[in-house]
């Protein structure tokens, strides 16, 4: 991280100025420079993360009211810095298309721990700055109570995610017509849904792959 780039931006509201420090050439600079399993990755775990979000999301709906909460959302700036986060721990080598699932796996136990700490630190502040902060700071008792919800409603879910069947079940929801969050970044509008399908069929490769040399222990 020592190459990283940043710009300070100017910003003016109600004629009072304002400032803050923008890692955006860096970010743009790391994501160009994925592969394509860090990027499948990416990819998948972006429909997965927020297909799964929807349904934590009727959970709350149903505990709360559906106007008494703000919805649960895994934006891809919080996945963004949570590949980043786990490139920098797992080897290199294990970035393979056919190890897909093992590489998805490693996000998502790294997303859990972030959810346990309630802290999903920046890549380039690290836990100084928490993605999540907005949601804790400057809130009364009751806007922590359900962010603790959220959290702790979220962490159920992400790890249900380990166990196959239930990984299984999320790729299908994921893959329904009713699901329409194809705004990643790579691609056209056909292109998006040919390479999210594409995408999860490696990804199932994968996980079969795993499943033998699982039995074959």
């Amino acid at each position: 991280k020592t190459w990283m780039q940043y710009h300070i931006r100017g910003k003016t509201e109600s004629d009072t100025p304002g400032w803050r420090v923008s890692f955006s050439v860096s970010e743009k600079m790391l994501v160009d420079n994925f592969t394509m399993p860090q990027r499948k990755c990416f990819l998948l775990l972006k429909v997965i993360l927020a297909t799964l979000s929807m349904k934590v999301n009727e959970g709350l709906e149903r505990k709360h009211g559906e106007d008494n909460f703000k919805p649960f959302k895994v934006s891809g700036f919080l996945l963004k810095h949570t590949i980043f986060w786990t490139m920098e721990q797992v080897d290199q080598l294990e970035w393979r298309m056919n190890n897909l699932h093992a590489c998805v796996l490693h996000v998502i136990r790294k997303f859990e721990k972030f959810l346990k700490e309630r802290n999903f630190p920046h890549y380039f502040y690290g836990k100084r700055k928490n993605l999540i902060a907005a949601d804790l700071s400057k809130s009364p008792e009751e806007e922590t109570l359900l962010l603790n919800d959220k959290c702790n409603m979220m962490l159920e879910a992400v790890e249900k995610l380990k166990d196959n069947e239930f990984f299984y079940k999320m790729i299908v929801a994921s893959t329904h017509p009713s699901v329409t969050i194809l705004d990643f970044q790579w691609g056209h509008l056909f292109d998006k849904s040919f390479t999210l399908l594409l995408s999860f069929i490696k990804l199932m490769e994968s996980m079969r792959k795993d499943n033998g040399k699982e039995d074959l222990r």
